[in-house]
């Protein structure tokens, strides 16, 4: 059986969630705990960007909630290996982020990148019980 992955909370949780995806997914992947302005892959890649941070109402005040997306590109342009590549690569990113302590992800939206071409992606949001950094 899996065992759980607890984020760590000396980093920001964009950075803990990446490490985390890091550690579990192929080392040939490509994961960075940001998303550059232009996507140009030449492997699987995630990237994990912060939506959002609000006030956690069942928990301790210094608690909030934090938003996360995970987006999901797969550098295959040909739809007849493509499909096939992004739906086991979002798989594989599933079972990773059902394995994260205090993690709850919401449904996996089908897209493309705004590259040329545009890659085919998944992106997903994520949401976790965060409490704010000491400066």
């Amino acid at each position: 059986m899996a065992t759980g992955i607890k984020l760590s909370a000396a980093l920001r949780p964009r950075l803990s969630l990446a490490e985390a995806l890091k550690a579990n997914l192929p080392s040939a992947w490509l994961v960075q705990g940001w998303k550059p302005t232009e996507i140009n892959v030449s492997k699987a890649a995630v990237y994990v960007t912060q939506d959002e941070v609000g006030p956690y109402p069942a928990a301790p005040q210094g608690a909030d909630e934090t938003t996360l997306t995970v987006l999901i590109v797969e550098p295959t342009l040909d739809p007849k290996t493509s499909e096939d590549r992004l739906e086991d690569n979002l798989d594989r990113v599933l079972d990773v982020l059902d394995r994260v302590t205090a993690l709850t992800t919401g449904k996996a939206k089908r897209g493309v990148t705004s590259a040329q071409g545009g890659f085919p992606a998944y992106e997903i949001t994520v949401t976790l019980a965060t409490t704010r950094r000491k400066k």
